[in-house]
């Protein structure tokens, strides 16, 4: 079972450019049903707004911590400091780690030790402005960072709703399976050559011809995401489609594939 940091309370959508925000920061499995059962320290960064920017994923600055979150103190709210150098009208998403060193708010889906700490979450925008009225935030990100080829890196954002709809958040089983189709993709083929139907499946999702997939009851899609950022790389790629499907995504979930 995998653990995420997300937020019981999340930041505003809008907040004054001075003094602090306040949050309750929350450490539970992925159906937020079960808190996380010890310590577990939490650091906080900021990453700039910027339409603009090149860069594959997001920047932040250094992350500090923030607090220890234990069952004890649950519900406690936290102050957090604002961006440094935070000018009116600056729009900053929030973000929370289980430790500070590298690029903590990225995960890492090759990674042998994936989910040995919670999965790190960044909040929305929040406009930092002295007018208008702040409303609530219903929806946070998370980033994911998968290996292609020839050392090249695909980062992925995926939308989740802070609400308690099941079927719009991340399941263990989508980081799971996401993770075990990126580890099948960079096997040898002498690593899986006992196994044949570990063969047959890479064959079908990862060949180099063209081919046509769908998935059923796709939640936030990670598991598509992933296979099309993998298929990515394959010289007929762009000539064949992953079509992503889940019971009633019209209107709700539409959103949540816009990453």
């Amino acid at each position: 079972m995998f653990f995420y940091i997300s937020f019981l309370r999340p930041p505003a959508t809008q907040s004054y450019p001075s003094g602090t925000i306040s949050i309750t920061p929350q450490v539970a499995n992925d159906l937020r049903t079960e808190p996380f059962d010890g310590a577990q320290e939490i650091y906080y960064s900021w990453s700039p707004v910027n339409p603009n920017s090149a860069e594959p994923y997001p920047a932040i600055s250094a992350p500090q911590k923030l607090t220890v979150w234990r069952q004890s103190s649950a519900y406690k709210e936290i102050p957090v400091p604002l961006p440094q150098g935070l000018r009116e009208g600056q729009s900053y998403r929030l973000v929370l780690t289980a430790h500070g060193q590298g690029r903590p708010h990225i995960i890492n889906l090759a990674a042998s030790d994936l989910g040995t700490r919670p999965f790190p979450v960044l909040s929305m925008p929040v406009l930092f402005s002295s007018r208008g009225r702040a409303g609530k935030q219903e929806q946070i990100e998370r980033v994911y960072r998968i290996p292609l080829q020839a050392g090249t890196n695909g980062f992925l954002t995926v939308r989740e709703q802070t609400s308690f709809d099941l079927d719009k958040k991340i399941w263990d089983s989508g980081i799971g399976l996401s993770s075990w189709l990126v580890q099948l993709a960079q096997e040898a083929d002498q690593m899986i050559s006992n196994h044949p139907q570990t063969s047959l499946v890479r064959e079908a999702l990862f060949s180099s011809e063209s081919r046509r997939i769908i998935e059923l009851g796709a939640g936030t899609g990670i598991v598509s995401l992933t296979v099309g950022a993998l298929r990515s790389t394959a010289p007929d790629a762009g000539n064949g489609c992953i079509i992503t499907t889940d019971l009633g995504m019209e209107p709700f979930r539409l959103p949540l594939y816009q990453v």
